[in-house]
């Protein structure tokens, strides 16, 4: 698991490949499922606004269920998502003459005929984004439906936050993601066994220890999930801890990755 900022990033994200094979699953991520794609508050506004522009790509159903309920609901877990046709479909898919299931949405964007592109929950699949008081959960979504994607990503060597590159950096910004290039760097050369370099350091839990008795106030994973306010107060960058989540006893690297913003 990794801290960044206030997002905790499983490393599935980073050491799971995974290649989107849209020949080969036809876009059943749009249509499987027990509910529809999540989405924030302020995308329901840009959903109606597109509904004139793609109303004729949805199919009868849909136009159907939306006048009845509108472009998205509450599902059991309460969280709020597209309207759904019959238990599945999205009601914002559209087919191609081969059967293969897209985004009216992002059809009318690709065509020059809107400014919002899609929901950013589509946007980044396989990765889905759990918000907590005090955190954003990034996890890899495994899915059955996907085993065409993982397998061109291992023959690709494309990790899964490389893939979703673009999406990732809309929704946490260009900063976020550059920290989390460098995180994945260096996760690869403590797999390999060649150490940090010259800005990080690998603590072992009694290490860890050591340093909060030294007032050195590193945090634990789970206590509060934030930077390490010493580092940034020495050196004006931010801290970042990453725990194995395999290892009950934590196992932390320390980085320094955000540019010290004073000149000179």
């Amino acid at each position: 698991m990794i801290q960044i900022d206030n997002t905790l990033v499983s490393l599935d994200v980073l050491e799971c490949q995974f290649l989107c094979g849209l020949s080969h699953c036809k876009g059943a991520c749009c249509v499987e499922g027990d509910s529809g794609a999540p989405l924030q508050k302020k995308e329901i506004a840009e959903l109606e606004k597109a509904l004139p522009v793609i109303w004729d790509d949805l199919s009868p159903k849909a136009q159907e269920i939306i006048k009845k309920q509108g472009v998205a609901y509450m599902d059991e877990e309460g969280d709020i998502v597209t309207s759904i046709v019959n238990g599945k479909d999205c009601v914002f898919t559209c087919y191609d003459t081969d059967g293969t299931c897209k985004c009216a949405v992002e059809k009318a964007y690709r065509e020059g005929k809107l400014s919002f592109y899609k929901p950013v929950s589509c946007h980044l699949y396989p990765i889905r984004v759990t918000e907590y008081d005090k955190f954003s959960a990034v996890n890899y979504n495994r899915w059955n439906i996907c085993k065409a994607a993982e397998v061109l990503g291992k023959k690709e060597k494309l990790p899964v936050y490389k893939f979703l590159k673009e999406p990732l950096i809309r929704r946490f910004g260009q900063k976020w993601y550059a920290a989390l290039e460098e995180v994945a760097a260096e996760w690869e050369k403590q797999k390999e066994g060649r150490g940090g370099g010259a800005r990080s350091k690998l603590l072992r839990p009694a290490d860890c220890e050591d340093l909060r008795e030294r007032d050195r106030p590193f945090d634990c994973i789970h206590q509060g999930f934030k930077c390490n306010p010493e580092v940034e107060r020495n050196t004006g960058k931010t801290g970042i801890q990453i725990a194995d989540s395999q290892c009950k006893q934590h196992l932390f690297i320390i980085m320094h990755t955000f540019q010290n913003n004073q000149t000179g």
